[in-house]
């Protein structure tokens, strides 16, 4: 029988060889040809994750509800938001555990008078006015909580914490944007943070003092073409200058952008896929300039997705239809398969087992080992990406420096 501190010694021993493993996979990512993907990871010291966004437009939603069953000039709107509010933060986890996500915003994107008082038909023909709507407060409800995280300073903010060390995975995202050689960015989140840090040029300095490197920036959402910069952040962009080397790096959002892209008006708000309606429908629609571009960035480039975890069922489609098994579904420039091209999904190690590891329990390596096989073996066999595991966001950080330093 193996002593107790042999055991702890052979834990210690795979668990640094399975780390060693992980990292030589780091090596090939800072070699290729990359585009970015990224996720609510990269944003959401600002803006929040995806349940704290639910959970906000499901207070807007009830609070409307509210002012329409009392009378509007008896009630306090703006205190009995902020109860509900106060109310939710203790209760919404376990109600949100009971019911699935896309049905929540399957509601949230229709209107709850329609469909008491009025016929399907009804229903239908409000529909755009209310998936415009509700794009609004996703907007109101994205400023909201930029705003009171950067004291109504993003820039500054930003730069504030980049001084302290802060905001690591953003400030890397950013900086291979400004520095390396990637053209493309496949954006999975509604905000425009990328954006506005990208045309500020105290913040771009910071990161990158040679202007010389700078992308000139164009954005696109999947419902529209392409955006014009100026209305889309508010303010002047950065103007650089034209030289032959310049690069162009192309913003696409993949689920649209919760802004008003053209004018302060309601009509120039662009609806969302938030619901599973709008993702069914988006899969549907393979022909889709939105849906070419991407499976083309995919085609070309090797994809990094950093704050992303992989769940989205649109990315899933798209990786499935990239993969050898659909390689006949669709055909780039009449090639008969697609190149090897790689994707890679970043994704933390769970602290669940970390702490018993470093002490030496076997159990607790067994489980890991089995929990990240069995998630990398389903994105490799299905998706044809390999998962970068890392210990920490610490290193995360320092892998992706080496991209563009």
């Amino acid at each position: 029988m193996m002593a107790p501190d042999d055991r702890v010694e052979l834990v210690k021993n795979k668990y640094n060889d399975f780390i060693a493993k992980l990292d030589s996979n780091w090596n090939e990512v800072c070699e290729s040809n990359l585009a970015l993907c990224i996720g609510a990871g990269v944003t959401q010291n600002y803006v929040g994750n995806w349940n704290e966004l639910l959970k906000k437009l499901m207070i807007l939603r009830v609070g409307d509800t509210l002012s329409h069953q009392w009378e509007k000039d008896s009630i306090d709107h703006e205190g009995d938001i902020q109860r509900l509010e106060n109310y939710l933060n203790n209760k919404y986890e376990s109600f949100s555990n009971n019911i699935n996500v896309l049905e929540q915003g399957e509601y949230l994107m229709e209107d709850d008078y329609d469909f008491e008082e009025s016929d399907i038909s009804t229903v239908n023909t409000n529909q755009n006015w209310m998936e415009k709507f509700f794009a609004q407060q996703v907007h109101h409800v994205i400023d909201h909580n930029i705003n009171q995280r950067a004291n109504n300073n993003l820039s500054k903010d930003f730069i504030a914490r980049y001084e302290d060390g802060k905001l690591s995975t953003l400030r890397h995202v950013l900086g291979i944007c400004l520095s390396s050689q990637v053209e493309y960015v496949i954006n999975y989140n509604f905000d425009t943070i990328l954006e506005n840090l990208l045309n500020d040029e105290n913040v771009c300095k910071k990161i990158e003092p040679c202007k010389d490197k700078w992308p000139n920036i164009e954005v696109f959402a999947y419902s529209d073409d392409k955006i014009d910069i100026e209305n889309l952040i508010k303010r002047k962009p950065i103007e650089l200058e034209n030289t032959p080397n310049r690069r162009t790096l192309r913003i696409y959002h993949v689920h649209g952008i919760a802004r008003d892209v053209t004018s302060d008006s309601m009509d120039a708000f662009q609806p969302l896929i938030f619901s599973e309606n709008s993702y069914l429908e988006y899969q549907r629609n393979l022909l889709s300039w939105s849906q070419r571009r991407i499976l083309d960035v995919m085609h070309s480039s090797n994809l990094l997705c950093i704050g992303f975890s992989g769940t989205d069922p649109n990315f899933r489609y798209l990786a499935r239809l990239l993969n050898s098994q659909h390689k006949n579904e669709y055909n780039f420039d009449n090639k008969e398969k697609r190149p090897d091209k790689k994707i890679w999904l970043t994704q933390k190690l769970p602290d669940t087992f970390m702490c018993d590891i470093e002490n030496g329990d076997p159990y607790a390596f067994a489980c890991l080992d089995m929990l990240t096989k069995s998630t990398s073996r389903y994105f490799i066999k299905h998706f044809s990406a390999t998962i970068l595991w890392m210990e920490n966001y610490e290193k995360l950080a320092c892998e992706l420096e080496k991209i563009y330093t």
